[in-house]
């Protein structure tokens, strides 16, 4: 079984990590924000073997709605975004 304090530090860290790389200058490119989302994706996948599979699934979800609708790579990245822009 996974540890799910883990897959939550790890969803949090892909979360932040567009913002992060943006902050850094890092020019985005197709490339780097479909491999994020499968990053998410898959981690979706290893919390749905965990106990809280409803929420791990339910995350994935709001990952492809996120993608589809905004181009982020999850909900956490756009709220990132989001929160860094309305602040300057």
């Amino acid at each position: 079984m996974r540890n799910p304090k883990i897959l939550l530090v790890v969803a949090v860290l892909l979360g932040v990590l567009p913002a992060i790389l943006r902050s850094l200058n890092v020019s985005p490119s197709p490339f780097l924000g479909i491999s994020i989302f499968a990053l998410n994706i898959g981690l979706c996948l290893l919390g749905a073997t965990t106990r809280y599979r409803f929420w791990w699934l339910g995350y994935g979800v709001a990952c492809v709605l996120a993608f589809v609708l905004s181009g982020t790579s999850s909900p956490l990245s756009l709220v990132a975004i989001l929160f860094t822009t309305w602040k300057t």
